[in-house]
């Protein structure tokens, strides 16, 4: 994209068209909303990122998955299971 040149013009209503080879590079859509920024140069054209909507605690909560059902292994049960596993896995081979 660096040294892509384009010539568009400014409508009686002072619309801008933006190339769509420009458009398709930098992915902006319709209604894309466009940051104007001045510069010693001429101007910049930035997307502005879209708001971001915070969660209330009951919408974030329905985000997350469902506990597991049944009962739960804690820790040491985890732990013990491995090592019976390593020591299965040992006594396999002989070692």
């Amino acid at each position: 994209m660096l040294g892509m040149n384009a010539i568009t013009r400014l409508s009686t209503k002072g619309q801008l068209v933006i190339p769509k080879d420009v458009r398709e590079h930098f992915h902006w859509d319709a209604n894309t909303q466009l940051q104007i920024t001045r510069t010693a140069r001429g101007i910049v054209l930035e997307p502005v990122p879209p708001e971001r909507k915070l969660l209330t605690w009951e919408e974030f909560d329905t985000l997350l998955p469902s506990p597991p059902e049944g009962p739960v292994a804690h820790d040491a049960e985890w732990a013990k299971s491995i090592e019976d596993d390593i020591r299965e896995q040992w006594t396999k081979k002989g070692c």
